[in-house]
């Protein structure tokens, strides 16, 4: 049982990049040269890191305060910026340094649809103004929804770290929108997707997720609107308390 369980928490860490690889599939994309290969490359260090992060869950099982946690979600923003400054003052645009030929590359792509995703569907030139205000709304919701999980379900390893790396992610994201204007892609899958540190955070935050959804055994997953609104309140009333 515990094998399967943790077997459970590793799988899902998956499920984003083989959607996308079917997706891409679908659309003939995957079958280029090269794509198929830096697909499986890219698949296998999600499950790499969900063989990772399910041993770091085993260690860490605190409840780690939403206030503990902001400076590392920060961090990862931070990091995802200081390597769009290095991409941008050292290789120009559309240029590539090959990492791991000939599927892996180093690149510099700007990308105004502001996520690989909106990019590979083809979408381009979104409205500015509304990606920032859906992000400052993402980020609220994110800090709220930890807050009130924790001290409705648990705490622990795995929904610290999806705020951490949603929070990063999405933070990213907000600062590419108001000062670049553009995201700055420079992780480069040949023929596949070119895509930046803030999409890497967003699906490993979305795993974390996951794995929490599928190890915790308390969740409730039929909907009980008045159970709901009275668990709503007593948090509301938790907080008004002075501590």
């Amino acid at each position: 049982m515990r094998f399967w369980q943790r077997t459970k928490t590793i799988l899902v860490f998956l499920i984003e990049w083989s959607t996308f690889l079917l997706l891409e599939a679908v659309l003939g994309r995957l079958f280029r040269p090269y794509a198929l290969v830096a697909g499986l490359l890219a698949l296998i260090f999600f499950l790499l890191a969900g063989i990772f992060f399910s041993g770091l869950a085993r260690r860490f099982q605190g409840r780690y305060s939403l206030l503990a946690l902001v400076p590392i979600g920060v961090g990862l923003a931070g990091l995802d910026q200081i390597c769009k400054l290095l991409v941008n003052a050292h290789l120009a645009e559309g240029g590539r340094i090959p990492v791991l030929p000939p599927w892996i590359a180093l690149g510099h792509e700007r990308n105004y649809a502001n996520s690989w995703l909106l990019n590979s569907l083809g979408v381009e030139n979104v409205n500015k103004a509304w990606l920032i205000l859906f992000s400052l709304v993402i980020l609220g919701l994110i800090g709220f929804f930890y807050d009130y999980y924790i001290a409705q379900q648990r705490g622990g390893f795995w929904p610290a770290a999806a705020f951490v790396f949603l929070s990063g992610g999405v933070l990213s994201a907000l600062v590419d929108q108001t000062i670049w204007g553009f995201a700055l892609d420079f992780v480069g899958l040949t023929h596949l997707v070119t895509a930046d540190l803030k999409d890497i955070d967003l699906t490993l935050g979305i795993g974390c997720l996951l794995a929490e959804a599928v190890s915790n055994p308390r969740i409730r997953w039929r909907l009980d609107p008045h159970q709901d609104l009275r668990d709503l309140r007593a948090y509301l009333e938790s907080r008004k308390r002075p501590s």
